[in-house]
C-alpha cells in the first residue's frame, strides 16, 4: 500500500494483467506481456497511462484451448508505443501449435501525419463521462494539427446487445472453469461465482448461433469503417 511514484498504492490496476502492468507502471520491468478477452491488456494500461494492445485475432500464437477462442488474444503491454510495438513483433508470428496463428508482416507504424481518422464520440448507446469526451476531443485536435484528416462517424450498437452476447460467450468458456473450481475450493471469491451465475443463464438464453449472428454484425459495421479509415479513435 501507499504511493510508488506518482502511482497510488489504493488504487486497483484493473485487470486481469494487473500484476503485468503494475510492474510496468512502477518502473519494475520495461515490457509485460498478457491476455485479453474483454479488455484484460487494454483496460489496465488505461488506468495506469501505459500501453496494451490487442492484436487482431490469429495475430500472436496461444495455447489452447484459448487459440480457438476468436475473443482471445495475448499481447504486449510497454509503457511507450514504441516499445509496445517492438515487443509485438516478437510476440507475433505463426506457430505451428496454433492452427488460427498468421504468418507474420512485418509493418511500420502509421505516420500521423497521412492518417485518416474515425472520430467515435459513442459506440452506440454507450454511457461515456464528460472528462472522457473532452480528452477524446482533444486527441482528435492534435492528430489533425498534425496532418491526419479527422471525421465524425457513428457506430449504432446497443449496449444491452454486446452485454449479453459478451455474457453468454463466458458462459461457455470461463464460467465452465469456476464452476469446476467452486465445486473443490471454497475460496473462490462472492464476485467470481456471480460471474460463473449470471453468464451461465446467458449462455442458455442466446445460443452460440444467435450470438454468432449478431457479433457478425458488428464485425460488418468496423469492416466498411476500416474501408474509409486508417484508424478509429473512441
Amino acid at each position: 500500500r501507499g504511493c510508488v511514484g506518482a502511482h497510488n498504492g489504493c488504487r486497483t490496476t484493473g485487470g486481469s494483467s494487473g500484476g503485468s502492468v503494475a510492474a510496468l507502471a512502477a518502473g519494475m520491468t520495461v515490457l509485460a506481456t498478457g491476455s485479453d478477452s474483454g479488455g484484460s491488456l487494454r483496460s489496465p494500461a488505461a488506468f495506469t497511462g501505459t500501453v496494451g494492445f490487442k492484436a487482431p485475432y490469429g495475430t500472436v500464437p496461444t495455447i489452447f484451448p484459448a487459440a480457438l477462442d476468436p475473443f482471445w488474444q495475448d499481447g504486449a503491454l510497454a509503457r511507450t508505443v514504441s516499445d509496445c510495438d517492438l515487443l509485438h513483433e516478437v510476440l507475433a508470428g505463426h506457430d505451428p501449435v496454433d492452427m488460427a496463428s498468421l504468418v507474420r508482416r512485418p509493418r511500420p507504424l502509421a505516420r500521423t501525419d497521412s492518417m485518416r481518422v474515425a472520430l467515435l464520440a459513442n459506440l452506440g448507446n454507450f454511457v461515456v463521462d464528460e472528462e472522457i469526451a473532452q480528452d477524446v476531443a482533444r486527441v482528435a485536435q492534435a492528430l489533425a494539427a498534425a496532418g491526419s484528416v479527422v471525421e465524425p462517424a457513428e457506430l449504432y450498437w446497443d449496449s444491452s446487445t454486446v452485454n449479453a452476447i459478451a455474457d453468454a460467450h463466458f458462459g461457455d468458456h470461463g464460467a465452465v472453469d469456476i464452476g469446476l473450481l467452486a465445486a473443490d475450493c471454497d475460496e473462490i471469491t462472492e464476485y467470481a461465482l456471480n460471474f460463473a451465475t449470471r453468464t451461465t443463464a446467458a449462455a442458455q438464453r442466446l445460443r452460440p448461433q444467435q450470438r454468432h449472428r449478431e457479433a457478425g454484425k458488428m464485425y460488418s459495421d468496423i469492416a466498411r469503417l476500416f474501408e474509409r479509415f486508417d484508424a478509429v479513435l473512441c
